[in-house]
């Protein structure tokens, strides 16, 4: 989007850049049992033994997970079993109940602790990644601070805070 933005002249040509991605994760309520998910078989038998799976109903990581069971060929045997949830409140379903796991992105599980843990990120072999750039409006308030904040961001200063909250630099 940044780079169609970038077209349309609403930000400064050649001042995008990559800012980072957040990878695909397990969610499971704080404190529950433990699904091992740290290869693609373990992967497709957690999903095909969870008694319930929680997804973001609309949006893009809920239709990658849709197609995700449909190429690995689990879709019949896990769909009966899924919850869809709207509204970006899909880790959270699992700490009320509603789903024994949930599949979002990290920083939506992070960001719901402590009542919900990562089980783990997808595998690599099965990963999506929601890409982040960042640029400069083409008519900022106060052009050096626009660049300042740029540089900043991109500084290596808040890259412990960015994993932390499961933001991975490219």
């Amino acid at each position: 989007m940044v780079q169609d933005l970038a077209a349309m002249g609403k930000i400064k040509a050649g001042s995008e850049v990559a800012f980072g991605r957040i990878a695909m994760g397990v969610a499971a309520k704080a404190g529950s049992r433990s699904f091992d998910i740290s290869s693609m078989e373990a992967f497709e038998h957690a999903l095909k033994s969870a008694r319930s799976i929680a997804y973001a109903a609309d949006g893009t990581s809920g239709g990658y997970f849709s197609d995700l069971l449909e190429r690995l060929g689990i879709a019949d045997e896990v769909t009966p079993g899924l919850v869809g949830i709207s509204g970006g409140q899909t880790a959270l379903a699992v700490a009320r109940g509603e789903a024994e796991l949930a599949v979002v992105p990290v920083t939506s599980i992070l960001a719901a602790a402590p009542d919900v843990m990562l089980l783990g990120r997808f595998p690599a072999e099965l990963q999506s990644y929601i890409d982040f750039a960042i640029g400069i409006s083409a008519d900022p308030r106060d052009t050096e601070a626009a660049k300042q904040l740029s540089e900043f961001l991109m500084s290596a200063d808040v890259d412990g805070t960015l994993a932390a909250k499961g933001v991975e630099r490219h």
